[in-house]
């Protein structure tokens, strides 16, 4: 268990470029100051792409969670148990992998 300030829930389907340019984009963004941590729910494809995902996800630090593809509430909502479950947060974010984030000030929420 670990505390965090923005816990992020990025439900992925066969969108592995997606996803690690959606986690470079939060490692190098200066402009961010917050602690994080992103679970990656994938709302299984076929194996390949399932592997892929899962590789990026565990390289970067991420949660990994395989999701029958049971549509994107339902993904989202494993995630968000997961959260709630295995973390201590000041918020959660749920969010697509092709999300960028330019600037985020933790501070002015």
């Amino acid at each position: 268990m670990g505390r965090y300030n923005i816990i992020f829930c990025v439900l992925t389907y066969k969108n592995s470029n997606d996803l690690k340019e959606f986690i470079e984009n939060l490692k190098g963004n200066n402009k961010i100051n917050f602690s994080y941590k992103i679970i990656v729910i994938n709302n299984y494809a076929d194996e390949t792409t399932s592997q892929l995902i899962k590789e990026i996800a565990y390289k970067n630090d991420c949660v990994f969670i395989e999701s029958e593809n049971k549509g994107y509430s339902y993904g989202n909502n494993l995630g968000i148990k997961y959260a709630k479950e295995n973390f201590e947060f000041d918020y959660l974010i749920v969010c697509n992998p092709d999300t960028y984030i330019i600037e985020f000030d933790f501070n002015n929420i």
